[in-house]
């Protein structure tokens, strides 16, 4: 049971990130770069995990209301679409607030921008590079409208399936690549973690391999 709520917060709501036939180019030029924190103030505050969750509300922690704002991020260059940067706070805000704080604590943070995320200082190395799984498609990193390292990226306006992506939401997505590997280890690779998955999963007749697979297609590069 204890792995249950785990899926649902990681893999029902990060589905493989591989690239449909929509043609969307990086901009062009250095984007001049604002950092603005976020003022929403929703977030839940339901247990989870208790037993593998570090007590780290213990340490020197924002409240509920406060969490949002310490830990995401919007970054961007010019006008950007403001509700839809709201809207994407909300939906990461409603993941389960221990898992935030978990995060939080981590020091791992997400950002929510308006450019290509190689104009960012922590990825201008994947500038020109070719993610695995998009060979073949003329496309880079520099198009690509996520990343699950950290920090946490989302482009704001490219939440939706077929924006790039063919994951449910991209920054759920991309929040649960790092939820993944930093507060739980990768337990997605575990073995009770995938016989659950198979149980619970939509399409069971799926081999558990290109499920996995699937699931963590995208590679996150390597932190420091």
């Amino acid at each position: 049971m204890k792995f249950k709520k785990l899926l649902l917060t990681v893999l029902y709501c990060s589905l493989s990130l591989t690239i449909p036939s929509i043609s969307v180019s990086a901009q062009e030029g250095q984007p001049i770069i604002s950092d603005k924190s976020t003022t929403n103030h929703s977030v839940s505050t339901s247990p989870f995990f208790p037993s593998i969750l570090p007590s780290f509300q213990k340490l020197h922690t924002p409240s509920p209301a406060n969490l949002p704002q310490q830990l995401i991020i919007v970054q961007t260059s010019g006008n950007y679409n403001q509700q839809e940067a709201t809207n994407m706070t909300q939906r990461i805000s409603n993941i389960d607030s221990k898992t935030l704080y978990a995060l939080y604590h981590k020091n791992i943070r997400i950002k929510l921008i308006n450019f290509p995320i190689t104009y960012l200082p922590e990825y201008s190395y994947l500038r020109g590079q070719i993610p695995r799984g998009w060979e073949g498609t003329g496309y880079t990193w520099d198009s690509v409208p996520g990343i699950g390292g950290n920090p946490v990226v989302a482009r704001i306006g490219y939440s939706d399936y077929g924006n790039m992506h063919t994951s449910i939401n991209l920054e759920l997505h991309e929040t649960a690549h790092a939820i993944d590997r930093y507060v739980f280890q990768n337990i997605s690779y575990s073995q009770e973690f995938l016989r659950i998955l198979v149980n619970i999963i939509p399409f069971p007749s799926v081999l558990i391999t290109t499920i996995q697979r699937n699931i963590l297609l995208k590679p996150m590069p390597t932190i420091t």
